[in-house]
């Protein structure tokens, strides 16, 4: 079993923003969370238990970087059906449990993600931003 990193901690995600001169709401934004949820992330009370994922941070940081320039998803990939996961992830060469531990998750959430979203019990919506950064990892293969 690989080693799957750690979430950041609150003052990661603050300063990781502040020194990218994005606002909260850009930040939210640029992630595809509304804002009270990427608040949630950089906040470091009892309440706010709620950390940010490895692959959220990952996209994150890569977003805010110079190899996110001109990384632009194609009009016809941009909704990640489960029909469209699959075959990305066939076409890509890539068994589920590869691909799950390139977003550093596990290999049941990827089945959820490709599960027919007629099959109420088993699907699960993929988020926009593991979809951006599974499509720019595999660029980048």
């Amino acid at each position: 079993m690989t080693n799957r990193p750690q979430p950041p901690f609150p003052e990661e995600v603050l300063n990781h923003r502040l020194i990218s001169g994005l606002s909260m709401e850009e930040a939210a934004h640029l992630l595809h969370v509304i804002p009270p949820s990427y608040r949630r992330w950089e906040s470091d009370t009892k309440e706010s238990k709620r950390t940010m994922h490895p692959a959220i941070w990952e996209l994150f940081k890569l977003k805010t970087s110079e190899d996110w320039k001109g990384f632009l998803i194609p009009l016809e990939k941009r909704v990640p059906t489960p029909e469209l996961i699959k075959s990305t992830r066939e076409g890509a060469g890539l068994s589920m449990a590869a691909a799950a531990n390139i977003l550093h998750t596990g290999r049941v959430t990827f089945f959820q993600w490709e599960s027919p979203e007629s099959d109420v019990k088993n699907h699960r919506k993929m988020s926009m931003g593991f979809w951006e950064l599974l499509l720019f990892k595999l660029n980048k293969l």
